[in-house]
């Protein structure tokens, strides 16, 4: 990754919350504050040893020259200044009767990527690119017009803005850009007021927030403007209505003006439940012991169904045929062909069938006195902090469930043995979540599956 944050407070830069790496080409669509997002991201480049070039195939004010150190108005220019300085606004020109810095055209492109990247590479240095694809007029909610937005198609990364005051405001060309596109795309009538389902449908709609999206690239929303609990409340309203459409699209919550500007960040969360071992001190398979009117797996498995998880999983092993018949059929199974080989091939074989996914949460099948809710805080606390490992905590010492970010599935692929995560605990920064003793409980042998069923009459 481009970032390498040791620091995880309640809100997360901008940079880290994108998962931007080197050399990636970055285009801000919407309305909503997608300038002071992109230069607030140029300026998070500069702090993390980056350079950067924003630009734009639009317009920009003429008062955004500040927000730049170097501007220039040639790729001559630009190969010049990037030698020297880590960020650099680069633009068309100067349109001084409408106080406007000019765009530059689709075809001049090919340089830009040419001198910021590969010509940097070759110094030693590395450099993206933010371009800023279409205008909004300062306005917080827009939907494009016929000719935008104007996005090169080798950007790799779309960031979708919208302004989270847009909520409440009537459907009119006075609050938003382009109120007659937006009441269509969203299946409304115009003079309506927004709510944030308007919103949701018009950012994933293909000739909305998606227009002309490279096929290549990624995409995230961020909703702005969030500064009060009231905005944090409406922005996760609009958040549930845009991953109806889309689970896998990242969406960020936050305010781009700030420093550590995003306050959450919601995207696919897989909730695995390890149920391929063998059960050896046990004597019998304990993911088909009996718990309550069910089976210990089939409880666990129901718990994870319960939680705000995007994405149930069960990794079978040992006695795969008798394991699935106790499987919700909302869960989906993998099959550990490994499984004599322990615990860090279900391991594996989880973060392997989990392409879309930006974390894990593990649950074992032994202890049915986890919760839903202990599930939630910890993936509300992975949005929060994108920490590498979030871990629940009892009494001051580590308990499950864990939760493992994306940016540590490498070194959970390299494990073997039966170990599990933990195994790469001491590598890694943790954020706890404290919980109380109700969670604990675990039923290895038959003794500890009597004192486990004894606690729960």
């Amino acid at each position: 990754m481009f970032f390498n944050s040791s620091r995880f407070a309640l809100h997360v830069k901008l940079l880290e919350a994108l998962r931007l790496k080197e050399n990636d080409v970055v285009a801000f669509v919407g309305a909503g504050g997608k300038t002071t997002a992109m230069f607030g991201l140029a300026n998070e480049i500069v702090q993390a040893g980056g350079r950067v070039v924003t630009t734009t195939t639009t317009r920009l004010g003429l008062d955004q020259l500040s927000l730049a150190p170097v501007h220039v108005t040639t790729f001559e220019e630009l190969q010049i200044a990037l030698q020297t300085s880590p960020h650099v606004l680069l633009t068309g020109g100067i349109d001084h009767a409408q106080q406007k810095l000019l765009g530059v055209s689709l075809k001049d492109f090919g340089s830009l990527i040419n001198f910021a990247v590969l010509q940097g590479a070759s110094r030693d240095f590395r450099s993206l690119v933010l371009i800023e694809s279409d205008g909004s007029r300062g306005l917080p909610f827009k939907a494009p017009a016929d000719h935008e937005p104007v996005i090169p198609d080798f950007v790799t990364h779309v960031v979708v803005v919208v302004g989270v005051d847009a909520v409440g405001k009537p459907l009119t060309d006075e609050y938003v850009h382009r109120a007659e596109i937006i009441a269509r795309l969203a299946e409304n009538r115009v003079g309506t007021l927004i709510k944030p389902e308007v919103i949701a449908k018009v950012l994933t709609h293909p000739q909305g927030g998606f227009k002309n999206v490279p096929p290549h690239a990624r995409v995230s929303v961020l909703i702005n403007k969030v500064e009060s609990d009231e905005q944090l409340k409406t922005a996760r309203e609009i958040v549930d209505e845009t991953r109806r459409v889309s689970q896998t699209l990242r969406v960020l919550i936050g305010a781009a003006n700030q420093n550590d500007p995003i306050k959450e960040v919601w995207s696919r969360v897989a909730c695995v439940v390890l149920a391929a071992g063998e059960s050896k001190r046990m004597g019998s398979p304990k993911q088909l012991l009996k718990w309550k009117d069910k089976t210990m797996l089939g409880h666990i498995v129901d718990i994870a169904l319960e939680s705000e998880a995007d994405d149930v999983m069960v990794v079978v092993g040992a006695e795969a045929e008798k394991v699935k018949q106790v499987i919700p059929p909302r869960a989906r199974t993998v099959f550990n062909a490994r499984y004599q080989d322990g615990q860090s091939e279900s391991v594996k074989a989880a973060v392997a069938a989990s392409p879309d996914s930006e974390a894990i949460l593990f649950l074992l099948t032994d202890q049915p006195n986890i919760t839903p809710r202990v599930i939630n805080a910890l993936i509300q606390k992975w949005r929060e902090t994108l920490a590498p490992i979030v871990c629940a905590r009892v009494n001051g010492k580590r308990a499950h469930p864990v939760l493992f970010d994306r940016g540590v599935w490498r070194e959970l692929s390299e494990l073997t043995g039966d170990v599990g995560g933990r195994a790469i605990f001491d590598r890694q920064e943790i954020v706890y979540v404290d919980w109380d003793d109700s969670i604990l409980g675990e039923a290895d042998t038959p003794d500890e599956y009597e004192k486990l069923i004894g606690s729960k009459m």
